[in-house]
């Protein structure tokens, strides 16, 4: 029979076997290693779930008054030099613009079927009567020298007075120190835009001598053409038949050239300067 210390013994030593076992289950289990190891990202798939960020192209400005100078400047200077025209130059067709002409800036006239455009105004019913013509057509004598004539059918466009200055309003006191005949002599032009018309263009494009006129009723009080009234002419730089987009050309060395822009018209408006309210317009 075993002894009672023995027994104590062997009852200490279960309960030691046992508290380890206990301590052994609870102890943290070593990961497996297949469980640890990650599923490979597939990187096509995450960037082919991000849509590409959206690029908005730019918005080519309209070339405006001072630019238009610019590159008349370059291709008269090319010309009278007998250098090549500019690649800048060149690279213009295409291009927007928008220009605006001042007239009227002698006040009203009671001439307006003889001058490229001017403005009436009746006191008694307060109607403001605006008008404006092309004055540049196929008849011009110098147009046979800046382009081939015989290959268009038509050719119509305006004059750039006071090509000298970049503004586009009447000068100051402008009614006092110039007479309405000494603006509206073209062979005192020099520069100029044309559209060209073939003979299969519609013929509803073209003015065919019909002015761009408008009638206004002006309000009780007001006082009209104080800064004179603004053509507004928009459109896109055009290319003559070489692809230039100007041409010009002198009677000899001693004169400044003439110089025109080939043009294609989508919008012509009346504008008043002063207000900066637009009073007529034609979608081409």
């Amino acid at each position: 029979m075993a002894s009672p210390s023995f027994i104590r013994q062997l009852l200490h030593a279960c309960a030691l076997s046992t508290a380890t076992a206990s301590l052994m289950s609870c102890a943290p289990q070593a990961p497996d290693q297949n469980e640890t190891a990650q599923a490979p990202v597939n990187e096509s798939a995450v960037n082919a779930a991000v849509p590409p960020p959206r690029i908005v192209p730019a918005t080519i400005p309209p070339l405006d008054r001072q630019q238009l100078l610019a590159a008349i400047g370059a291709s008269s200077d090319a010309f009278a030099s007998r250098s090549p025209v500019p690649e800048d130059v060149v690279a213009l067709a295409g291009r927007p613009f928008q220009i605006k002409l001042p007239f009227g800036c002698n006040g009203p006239s009671d001439e307006l079927e003889s001058n490229w455009a001017g403005w009436s105004y009746d006191s008694r019913t307060r109607a403001l009567k605006l008008t404006a013509r092309v004055e540049i057509t196929k008849a011009l004598p110098m147009l046979a020298q800046l382009v081939q004539a015989d290959s268009y059918d038509a050719v119509e466009g305006f004059w750039i007075r006071r090509p000298w200055t970049s503004q586009e309003v009447c000068p100051r006191n402008a009614r006092l120190s110039s007479s309405p005949s000494a603006v509206t002599q073209p062979d005192r032009q020099t520069v100029g835009f044309v559209q060209l018309f073939g003979k299969d263009d519609p013929r509803t494009l073209r003015r065919g001598g019909r002015p761009y006129a408008a009638t206004i009723k002006l309000d009780e009080g007001a006082h009209p053409g104080a800064q004179g009234y603004q053509l507004s002419i928009s459109g896109r730089i055009g290319a003559f038949s070489d692809r230039q987009p100007i041409h010009c050309t002198a009677a000899d060395a001693e004169v400044r050239p003439v110089c025109l822009v080939a043009v294609e018209l989508t919008r012509v408006a009346f504008d008043d300067p002063e207000s900066g309210v637009n009073l007529s317009e034609w979608a081409l």
